[in-house]
């Protein structure tokens, strides 16, 4: 492993424990080992930098991560011979900030004893990302994974070529705003456990689906657009989606709302201003789940199991 060095001592973020030592990096950088963070650093990624992995390098930080591009000087930050590197932010002291950066060829975690399969985790990091786009990741099933924070916000940002789920947020709080989602192999947004809002939203070409909620999560959507997904909207395992001004054309299934773990139950969907065109089938609720669009209740599926035909059966994908 490469443990970075400090940079400048009048460049020090000072805590009541300890002292924070800053690392700046800037210029064309290759990495073929590691680059690790610990608690006491903070790592500042500058302007115009073009940073590339390579030899399953990956960037781990359990200090602070700034990633600060500006719009005419963006961050580049890839893997350029198609191993797996990745970035894990993990119990960070600071919350991280990425504006105006691009990823491209990231990939899943691997070492000998963990696969993490997310090719960009924070896990109990508060972040913020601004202006910020995520192409083509080589393999994992998701690109960015947040997991179990308590303050996250994604805004102006594109999500678009990836092989798996885009955003995996798990049993934490915050808001996604202003991003688009296109050519994404399975879903687009899936959270766990999660509180978040999802305002201002273009989501196409989805292979599985575009907004989806599981185990006891609350969404409350707005200004969402979704074409050509195989799943709209999704609400399952004691989930609530309440929203307004949505709309939903050209994909197979529009709204769906169903149990699918036996440790959870039925789900709610709540919507207003909802427009849907060109659906094969718009409306599929599961017993005691219920469904509301612009105000009236769906009726429920005659299908007594729903999760039975989605997952890859008839309409989705399979769960790995």
């Amino acid at each position: 492993y490469i443990h970075a060095n400090a940079g400048s001592q009048n460049d020090i973020y000072k805590d009541k424990d300890f002292n924070i030592d800053t690392i700046n990096v800037s210029g064309k950088k290759i990495f073929k080992n590691d680059l690790i963070i610990n608690e006491r650093q903070f790592l500042i990624i500058k302007p115009g930098s073009d940073i590339s992995f390579m030899n399953d390098a990956d960037l781990i930080c359990y200090g602070g991560l700034s990633i600060d591009g500006s719009v005419d000087r963006p961050i580049i930050i890839k893997n350029i011979d198609n191993s797996s590197s990745s970035i894990l932010v993990i119990n960070a002291k600071f919350k991280s900030v990425i504006n105006n950066t691009e990823f491209y060829n990231l990939s899943e975690y691997e070492d000998n004893e963990w696969i993490n399969t997310s090719a960009i985790t924070f896990y109990e990091s508060d972040v913020s990302i601004n202006n910020t786009k995520f192409n083509k990741n080589i393999k994992g099933d998701d690109y960015l994974n947040i997991v179990r924070t308590d303050s996250f916000h994604i805004d102006q940002s594109i999500f678009k070529d990836i092989k798996s789920d885009a955003i995996d947020i798990d049993f934490s709080n915050g808001m996604i705003s202003n991003c688009s989602f296109t050519n994404i192999g399975n879903d687009a947004i899936d959270f766990s456990g999660s509180n978040v809002v999802v305002d201002n939203v273009i989501i196409k070409e989805i292979g599985d689906k575009a907004i989806s909620a599981g185990e006891r999560s609350k969404l409350y959507i707005k200004n969402v657009l979704i074409e050509e997904a195989e799943i709209g909207i999704c609400s399952k395992d004691l989930s609530t989606i309440i929203g307004k001004k949505i709309e939903i054309n050209d994909s197979q299934i529009g709204l769906t709302a169903f149990q699918k773990k036996a440790e959870f139950g039925p789900s709610k969907i709540d919507l207003k201003e909802l427009e849907i065109d060109n659906l094969k089938i718009k409306y599929l609720i599961e017993d005691k789940s219920v469904c509301l669009a612009n105000s009236k209740i769906i009726s429920n599926s005659s299908i007594k199991k729903i999760k039975n035909i989605l997952y890859g059966v008839e309409y989705g994908k399979a769960s790995k």
